[in-house]
């Protein structure tokens, strides 16, 4: 993921190894040609070093971690409408990310990358804060899906095995537009923000003035480095 950024349509999955059984496994069949299993004495000791060496290669053996899709009832917002922008926004960008994995070009790579995180930021805002549909509704039935559009020419023009001055001027032009869908991208992420600034401003305007009114701001400088003068009543 790009800046190690992970959507939340993602979720980790940590796989254990299957060493631990082959090691089980293996014990238990040298054990066959050491020990009569045919006895209790035998069979008793071929299953104690077989699961001693399940524990053991188990503490040992390597995991590997993943990233794979939630499912559906995962990711509901509870808002059908909502759920359905999200649900064609997330496609869109897989899509782009996927044509992004096929790309040689480090620039288009740089520029698809930061698209594709600010789109998966724009709907993780969206998920956490499902009213917020509405500001980006023309974004997820405009930009995003016609951005993709763009892509799947430009993937048809980049599998042509010919070059042309029609073929090469269109790239050119898809190119220099990622830049721009980039800068708007970011700019349609920092605007649901606004409310934040709002709420955030207000909370410390509130505070600052209960601050003022109860002579909170008002202690001696010096004092205030010794942890002196400073006395909180509520």
């Amino acid at each position: 993921m790009a800046e190690n950024y992970v959507p939340n349509n993602k979720k980790k999955v940590v796989r254990k190894s299957s060493l631990p059984f082959y090691a089980a496994a293996a014990t238990y069949v040298i054990c066959m040609m050491l020990f009569p299993l045919h006895t209790l004495i035998g069979f008793v000791i071929a299953g104690a070093l077989a699961a001693g060496a399940f524990a053991i290669a188990e503490k040992n053996a390597p995991t590997t971690e993943e990233y794979v899709d939630k499912t559906e009832k995962e990711l509901t917002t509870g808002d059908e409408a909502t759920d359905a922008l999200l649900k064609r926004g997330r496609s869109d960008i897989e899509a782009l990310r996927k044509y992004n994995s096929k790309l040689p070009d480090p620039d288009i790579t740089e520029k698809l990358n930061k698209i594709t995180t600010t789109g998966d930021k724009i709907l993780d805002y969206v998920h956490d804060h499902p009213k917020s549909a509405s500001k980006v509704r023309q974004f997820l039935n405009y930009f995003l899906p016609t951005t993709k559009k763009l892509m799947d020419n430009y993937m048809l023009l980049t599998a042509q095995s010919a070059s042309g001055e029609n073929i090469d001027t269109t790239k050119a032009k898809i190119e220099s537009m990622l830049g721009q869908i980039g800068v708007a991208f970011d700019k349609q992420l920092d605007a649901l923000f606004a409310d934040t600034k709002v709420d955030v401003s207000a909370d410390i305007s509130v505070m600052q003035n209960l601050m003022n009114e109860r002579g909170f701001n008002s202690y001696d400088s010096a004092s205030s480095e010794k942890g002196e003068g400073i006395e909180l009543q509520l």
